[in-house]
């Protein structure tokens, strides 16, 4: 790695900078705006995650350049690994230094397998992670649907209304019933479903249908 620069692991200070780089890896908003603060604190303070052990962040300078992280799922057996460096500060070393101390934070917490989500058109992503030893092992297609050509609603068989507080278990039940044996689904725990859905407007995202 160049000589200029360092890896440790995540501090609250980094905030800032960690969600620019999410943004910039997400490549979906010019403006950095995708990820909204909020939805990254979230992420970080959820049940059993602990940034400063599964976040790596890459410095120059004193600024943060890149990041590593590591979202373990011991139900699967694997540790997801997402991670981006700024393209200046690429070949420079830093991001095999990232990925090595995500990986050995996904052994110490007992994973038997790493798993990195990569877009199709990222070749050079691609070619790095072939690179450590990397296959493809399975392919994703993102779908969406033009909602302004929905036709006319019909009759619910069922009542349908919003999530209430206190339902976090009744959710996460009808989660992992209904996506048991789907590859990749790590089941969710009624305290990760009542943490996501702890401020009213994210229950105003979901809808039940009820039977008596």
């Amino acid at each position: 790695m160049s000589s200029d620069g360092a890896v440790r692991g995540y501090r609250e200070s980094d905030f800032t900078a960690l969600m620019r780089l999410r943004n910039a890896s997400a490549a979906l908003a010019a403006d950095g705006q995708y990820l909204a603060a909020e939805a990254l604190r979230d992420s970080l303070e959820r049940p059993g995650y602990r940034p400063e052990e599964n976040l790596f962040v890459a410095e120059v300078a004193g600024g943060v350049i890149g990041y590593a992280g590591v979202n373990v799922e011991l139900a699967l057996g694997r540790a997801v690994v997402s991670g981006y460096v700024e393209p200046e500060q690429r070949r420079r070393g830093f991001g095999g230094a990232l990925y090595r101390g995500a990986v050995k934070r996904a052994r110490r917490a007992g994973a038997g397998a790493v798993h990195v989500n990569v877009n199709e058109r990222d070749e050079e992503t691609g070619a790095v992670l072939e690179g450590h030893g990397f296959t493809v092992i399975r392919r994703f297609v993102e779908m969406d649907v033009d909602v302004s050509a929905l036709a006319a609603d019909m009759p619910p068989r069922y009542p349908i209304r919003g999530m209430r507080g206190g339902e976090a278990a009744r959710l996460a039940d009808i989660q992992n019933r209904s996506f048991d044996g789907s590859w990749g689904f790590s089941p969710n725990s009624a305290e990760e479903i009542a943490h996501t859905t702890s401020h009213p407007e994210a229950r105003d995202d979901i809808w039940l249908a009820m039977d008596g």
